[in-house]
């Protein structure tokens, strides 16, 4: 079966060195690319991810309302305030 590909010009030219590097032909590298594609299971996820939980205690800082956020930025520019 002969199928026609659009093909890109940078694209051929790294499958023809690669193939005259290995001295395969581009048929061969074809093939292995469409098996590799084929047989691979796509993932559709890395299913879940444990996210880290603080065991600190005692809330936030004063004057933090985690409801305001113009707020917080602005006590986050105070020299005082520790980015550690």
């Amino acid at each position: 079966m002969r199928e026609t590909l659009r093909q890109f010009r940078s694209l051929m030219q790294r499958a023809k060195r690669q193939i005259a590097d290995a001295g395969r032909k581009l048929t061969s590298l074809i093939e292995t690319v469409f098996a590799l594609v084929v047989a691979k299971p796509q993932k559709t996820g890395q299913g879940r991810v444990a996210i880290p939980v603080s065991q600190a205690k005692g809330g936030v800082r004063p004057r933090v309302c985690l409801n305001r956020t113009a707020d917080l930025e602005d006590l986050m520019e105070e020299p005082w305030f520790s980015r550690s």
